[in-house]
């Protein structure tokens, strides 16, 4: 019973272990995504926002996320979060 007892709690704490690491994957990856989706929502709405007038502005939004994006993920990288 000892025996069965220590390798039931070894499982759970290796099933423990990959749901962490999973967890924490996705939590790393919804925050480097996260700007783009607030910035997508803010300028999906109705709202005059500034420079909506310009053709341009679409652009510029677009290469301003990618760069958060990428700025995000090399910092995650640096530190070793990823």
């Amino acid at each position: 019973r000892e025996r069965s007892a220590i390798i039931q709690d070894n499982l759970s704490n290796q099933i423990g272990e990959i749901s962490n690491r999973r967890m924490y994957v996705l939590t790393v990856m919804m925050l480097i995504f996260t700007p783009a989706f607030f910035i997508m929502s803010l300028f999906s709405m109705y709202v005059p926002t500034p420079g909506m007038s310009s053709r341009d502005t679409w652009w510029i939004i677009l290469l301003f996320v990618m760069a958060l994006s990428i700025a995000l993920l090399i910092l995650f990288k640096k530190r070793k979060w990823l």
